[in-house]
């Protein structure tokens, strides 16, 4: 069906316009998700993002070292001290609030031809495909 194939051209032409633009900063399209994450959520533990994103732990927990490695987000004790919080450090705050006005400019212009009813139908569409795929893996 020609819909897949125009889902994935999308998918990898977005992915490489968000990943030529995150390079300077030394991130990736995982690491900018876990930037929005925080930022949108303030605190969650990788189990949470492992859930947000539909991902096993471990990709999560890879994602997690690279931005404490970048020192962008740290790891504070939650009340059970097993539960491991993370939060954005001023760094990643600065960096998020830098990065994000660019890819949303970059976000708009892909979109400024859609009217807005037709980006909901489409947010619509999209729900309930994933849906099914998630019916369908169950």
């Amino acid at each position: 069906m020609k819909v897949f194939l125009q889902i994935h051209r999308f998918h990898r032409n977005y992915m490489a316009r968000l990943t030529t633009m995150l390079v300077p900063h030394k991130l990736t399209p995982g690491n900018w998700s876990l930037l929005q994450f925080l930022h949108a959520h303030e605190i969650a533990t990788s189990s949470q993002l492992a859930a947000h994103w539909d991902v096993e732990k471990p990709t999560v927990s890879s994602n997690v070292k690279q931005m404490l490695a970048l020192e962008l987000i740290a790891v504070v004790p939650g009340e059970d001290k097993r539960e491991k919080n993370l939060v954005l450090t001023a760094k990643g705050m600065a960096l998020y609030e830098s990065l994000s006005e660019e890819v949303l400019t970059m976000q708009e212009s892909i979109l400024r031809d859609i009217p807005p009813v037709v980006r909901t139908q489409m947010e619509q569409v999209l729900t309930v495909m994933e849906d099914s795929l998630k019916e369908a893996r169950s």
